[in-house]
């Protein structure tokens, strides 16, 4: 899923509904852009599209074959216990939870932020070359050598 967080009227964020919350892996922030930045953006998007002339980077083809390569990626047992404790001491009503958790969070992260935490780490480690996740692919800031956030 993907979804942009626009202010709404009056200066404000809708929020997301509570079932929605845990379908978010990824969060990446933009800021305004600058006044050369919007001026580069009327020279190239003021009368026409540019997304209309975007190259294609993967193909629909390609995308499944991705997919189905990060299925091969191995998750040992110690690592998917890894990933559920850190999923459980985020909940903070539950005997796992950390002091953080307990006192800022109203909830946890679920089953599916678990999955999506443990798929997260299998591009992790398939992007430093590796066919097995390790614990630090579920706990990383960043993955390399990519400049997105994760997690």
């Amino acid at each position: 899923m993907l979804a942009t967080q626009n202010p709404y009227r009056t200066g404000r964020h809708l929020s997301a509904a509570e079932a929605q919350l845990d379908r978010f892996l990824f969060k990446l922030k933009v800021s305004y852009p600058s006044a050369e930045a919007l001026l580069t953006l009327l020279e190239v998007a003021l009368d026409a599209e540019p997304a209309d002339h975007l190259p294609t980077i993967l193909s629909p083809q390609r995308v499944l074959a991705i997919q189905a390569q990060l299925q091969e990626v191995y998750i040992a047992r110690p690592v998917r216990q890894t990933a559920i404790d850190l999923i459980l001491s985020t909940q903070p009503d539950g005997e796992q939870a950390s002091p953080s958790a307990r006192a800022h969070l109203r909830y946890g992260a679920s089953p599916r932020g678990l999955q999506a935490l443990l798929r997260a780490g299998r591009v992790c480690a398939l992007r430093a070359g590796r066919l097995q996740v390790a614990c630090e692919d579920t706990r990383r800031w960043r993955c390399p050598p990519c400049a997105i956030g994760c997690y």
